[in-house]
């Protein structure tokens, strides 16, 4: 029995320690604090090169600030009509 509960709190050690190992490698890999700006990111990354790649970095950087103002007021309910995010979905496009 004690063998058993032994064998237990290992695999569950070992599991905790390879769930922190993965998110710490999804963050590192992420430049970006929001994960729809990530994903457009990754997207590109693996299409575009050189100044181009550099110019949407630049853009996307400025995107992600737009994005977490948004959160930031959509949590607070201060965009009660919407302007903002059509104003934020529009610049992403």
């Amino acid at each position: 029995m004690n063998c058993m509960l032994m064998l237990f709190l290992f695999t569950l050690t070992v599991t905790q320690i390879s769930s922190i190992n993965k998110y710490k490698e999804d963050v590192q890999s992420s430049p970006f604090r929001m994960n729809k700006i990530n994903q457009i990111w990754h997207k590109a990354s693996k299409r575009l090169k050189g100044h181009m790649l550099a110019d949407l970095y630049a853009d996307l950087k400025i995107q992600d600030g737009l994005e977490l103002q948004l959160k930031r007021l959509k949590s607070e309910d201060m965009d009660k009509g919407g302007m903002k995010e059509a104003e934020v979905r529009i610049k992403l496009r």
